[in-house]
């Protein structure tokens, strides 16, 4: 492992040094997040507008990705003006999430668009049969169109080995 940039490699430099530094028995608890990628992000919202101008049910990028975090349960629950639980969709934006936890958000976004209740309510006119080519249609097409993952350097050198 190596710190990118000064700042990252002198914090390397200061964690190796507190590892080297435990005694037998002793313990260190440390965190990391991985950063959110712009090709990620920029792909993940050309997908939805992609979606949107397929759909029959919502006007607004906004609308449908509400409705899709409700569903795919990305949601924080609240008590109602009666006291019922209420779905209240979670945020995704930039500085709220992490890359991985955006990873699973978008997962769960598509398993939920995969679900005959959500391909009936995008396409309500639609017999099943066709609603499921819409949405593999729409998978299909921006699947194919899914910005290439980089290598990391180690994958990298096993290429080259």
């Amino acid at each position: 492992m190596v710190g990118l940039g000064e700042k990252g490699r002198r914090a390397m430099a200061k964690f190796e040094k507190r590892v080297a530094e435990l005694e037998v028995g002793e313990m260190l608890k440390f965190s990391y997040a991985l950063p959110r990628s712009p090709q990620h992000h920029k792909f993940f919202f050309v997908k939805l507008t992609g979606l949107l101008e397929r759909q029959e049910q919502f006007v607004t990028l906004e609308q449908l990705l509400e409705w899709l975090k409700v569903g795919s349960g990305h949601v924080d629950f609240m008590p109602g003006a009666r006291g019922e639980l209420i779905a209240m969709p979670k945020s995704i934006a930039w500085h709220n999430l992490e890359e991985q936890e955006f990873i699973e958000v978008h997962r769960e976004i598509n398993d939920f668009l995969w679900t005959p209740h959500a391909m009936a309510y995008l396409w309500p006119h639609l017999s099943h049969e066709h609603q499921y080519q819409c949405i593999d249609h729409w998978h299909r097409d921006f699947e194919r169109a899914r910005p290439p993952v980089k290598k990391t350097a180690e994958k990298q050198e096993e290429v080259a080995a």
